[in-house]
């Protein structure tokens, strides 16, 4: 019956503390119990402390869980919708508020510190199958705020309006190399 709570929620990655709220149950030992039952029947694995997943996950959803106050972003984003080449494929990047590095079943999440006034912004950034996910725009414009001589091969699917208000948010280089982009992109067209 539990099991089938977890599978009903829709999520394959899980904090101690959302399996209680599913189980509706305070008992954090009872939902360890059970998590130890699921790791030898290979349903469930301990993703690092207080963090589990089914056996199939989803890397996005359980890069949000990891690092609290993050979201998908950079080169994870880009890649995904098309505007950079190279594979990223074992790497997760995400913006968040502080620098670190993480692996969990041969892929890395990378978190990349951004301040705190970008961070806190929820402008362009979606929320899909329990992920927070940057738009492309709002990727592009992440990634050369972190990386400012950053190449990206393809930039035909970026709103360039919505480009340049995000860039607004960020500095004066962001502002002039999304400027710079988008005037490149119109004068190739």
């Amino acid at each position: 019956m539990k099991y089938e709570k977890i599978i009903n929620s829709g999520k394959t990655v899980f904090s101690i503390q959302d399996l209680m709220l599913l189980f509706g149950t305070t008992q954090a030992q009872s939902v360890r119990n059970f998590l130890q039952r699921m790791k030898k029947k290979n349903i469930m694995k301990k993703a690092q402390n207080g963090i589990w997943s089914l056996d199939v996950y989803d890397a996005l959803e359980l890069a949000n869980k990891l690092k609290k106050n993050s979201y998908v972003s950079c080169e994870t984003v880009l890649k995904e919708a098309g505007a950079i080449f190279q594979y990223y494929g074992s790497t997760v990047t995400s913006i968040s508020d502080n620098t670190l590095t993480k692996k969990v079943d041969n892929i890395t999440y990378t978190y990349k510190k951004i301040k705190n006034e970008l961070l806190s912004n929820p402008e362009w950034i979606i929320i899909k199958k329990h992920t927070m996910k940057a738009t492309p725009e709002r990727a592009l414009c992440d990634c050369h705020y972190l990386y400012p001589s950053r190449h990206c091969d393809d930039l035909s699917m970026i709103d360039w309006s919505l480009a340049l208000s995000l860039s607004q948010y960020y500095n004066q280089r962001v502002i002039s190399t999304i400027l710079q982009l988008s005037y490149d992109r119109q004068k190739n067209s």
